[in-house]
C-alpha cells in the first residue's frame, strides 16, 4: 500500500501564502516610501516651507512672547535654529508645567529684570539674546 500524503491549505509554508506575500510586499513598500520621504525632507528641499510652518506655529505661543521679551527677533530665531531643535523647543514649551510663572514673568514690567531660570528653553534663548 502506497502512502500518499494529503496536504491541506494549512500545510502550505507561510512564505508561499498569497496573503502573507501581499502583506510582506506592502510593508516593504511602505518602509521604502517612508525612507525616501525622510531622506528627501532632510535634504533641505522643503526647508523654506518647514520654516514658514514653524514660524506660524511659533506665533502666539509663550515662547514667541519670551523671544520678544528677551529682545530676540522671532524671524532671526527661526532662521538661525535648526528645524528639529525648533520643534523640540516648541514641544518643551507646550508641555512645560510652569505656565503661570511664565505668564507672570511675561506680564511683569517693573524696575527689576524678571528671572527666566524656570524656562526649559532658557539656554537656547540666552544664546540668541547674547549673540
Amino acid at each position: 500500500m502506497n502512502y500518499v500524503p494529503v496536504y491541506s491549505v494549512y500545510d502550505v509554508p507561510l512564505a508561499l501564502d498569497p496573503g502573507f506575500m501581499l502583506a510582506a510586499m506592502s510593508l516593504a513598500l511602505l518602509a521604502l516610501v517612508l525612507l525616501g520621504v525622510t531622506a528627501f525632507a532632510d535634504s533641505g528641499q522643503f526647508d523654506p516651507f518647514v520654516r514658514r510652518y514653524l514660524a506660524w506655529r511659533l506665533e502666539g505661543t509663550r515662547m514667541f512672547r519670551m523671544l520678544q521679551r528677551r529682545h530676540v527677533v522671532p524671524l532671526a530665531y527661526i532662521l538661525a535654529t535648526p528645524t528639529a531643535e525648533i520643534r523640540r523647543q516648541l514641544a518643551r514649551c507646550r508641555s512645560c508645567p510652569r505656565h503661570e510663572q511664565c505668564d507672570a514673568a511675561m506680564d511683569y514690567f517693573g524696575p527689576r529684570h524678571p528671572s527666566y531660570a524656570f524656562c526649559p528653553n532658557r539656554r537656547a534663548i540666552d544664546a540668541l539674546a547674547n549673540a
